[in-house]
């Protein structure tokens, strides 16, 4: 699956992908290494995505999958943390 990273908080390495119908939230230690925009493939609509692709900077990013939420509004709220 592809998506398209929509939100992204380096401080706290958390970022939003916008999939088909939905958000995936996923946290990584490689925050530096992603920015809105970036095109990301993987399993990202499952919470057991371990590891996806950023086309964008052509590598593999270590992930742990948060939630997988049905607005853009849910997904901001997770990012910061609300």
């Amino acid at each position: 699956m592809e998506g398209v990273v929509r939100l992204a908080n380096p401080d706290t390495g958390l970022f939003v992908v916008e999939i088909e119908d939905a958000f995936t939230v996923f946290e990584t230690p490689d925050a530096d290494e992603i920015e809105c925009g970036d095109v990301i493939v993987g399993n990202l609509d499952s919470t057991t995505c371990d590891s996806v692709f950023n086309n964008s900077k052509d590598q593999a990013i270590d992930v742990y999958i948060r939630d997988i939420v049905a607005t853009l509004s849910a997904a901001e709220a997770l990012l910061s943390g609300e």
